[in-house]
């Protein structure tokens, strides 16, 4: 056929796709609604995230020690000539 017409045709069936997709998150929030409206989403479900400020090389340092303990791992000193850095001593 002509090749507008291909692209027409084409193009008809990405809007489909798309309006079927808006659909289905208009689904979501109207199961939300009705069945859970305490967890009804805040924000729309395709929203970007909010952006966390960065943290310091400290606070990062401090976090990093805290999931550390947390797991029940080992904090080891900073040396950076220990062949055997990683491994534990078990003495």
């Amino acid at each position: 056929m002509n090749k507008h017409f291909d692209a027409f045709v084409e193009k008809r069936k990405d809007d489909k796709k798309i309006i079927d997709s808006l659909n289905h998150s208009l689904g979501q929030y109207i199961m939300y609604a009705y069945n859970k409206p305490k967890e009804y989403p805040r924000r729309p479900f395709m929203s970007e995230p909010e952006q966390m400020p960065l943290s310091s090389p400290e606070e990062m340092e401090r976090m990093a020690k805290r999931f550390t303990k947390r797991l029940g791992g080992e904090i080891l000193l900073k040396d950076h000539g220990n062949k055997n850095r990683g491994t534990t001593n078990n003495n």
